[in-house]
């Protein structure tokens, strides 16, 4: 697999270190972050998209801080907080489920930001569905 050094988006005020080892073209990546990002914060959040992979049991994976282990090629550790790890599907494309992935994740984020840890798992399943909805929307009026 080819290194890929993270790359940045700045949207609505937000940072966000991203890097794409998926099959999913960054292009639709990076439309799906700042889709994302409009609804939740992702400021200061490293976002890496992988490949769905034979021992992958979960599609996501939220840290309410950097790992030391992870992989940060390029970044200065210090200006970073937290990261979100997202497997694509294994179909290449960004889709409804990949997009209520992420904004689970990221609703997840928004907790560990805000300590908020009441019916942290329910909240980030309900978020996470209705920002896919309105995916779907808007992949239907385009």
């Amino acid at each position: 697999m080819k290194k890929r050094p993270h790359r940045i988006i700045r949207t609505r005020g937000q940072r966000i270190a991203w890097t794409n080892t998926s099959r999913i073209p960054d292009k639709e990546l990076i439309e799906a972050v700042k889709f994302v990002a409009a609804e939740v914060d992702l400021d200061k959040v490293v976002i890496h998209f992988k490949a769905m992979g034979d021992d992958s049991a979960t599609y996501g994976r939220a840290y309410g801080g950097i790992p030391t282990i992870a992989n940060l090629d390029g970044l200065k550790r210090h200006e970073w907080r937290y990261l979100i790890i997202v497997r694509d599907q294994g179909i290449g494309q960004v889709s409804p489920r990949f997009i209520n992935t992420l904004a689970h994740e990221g609703k997840h984020i928004e907790q560990f930001r805000g300590r908020n840890y009441t019916s942290r798992e329910p909240r980030a399943r309900a978020f996470g569905a209705w920002v896919a909805d309105r995916w779907e929307a808007a992949q239907a009026v385009s």
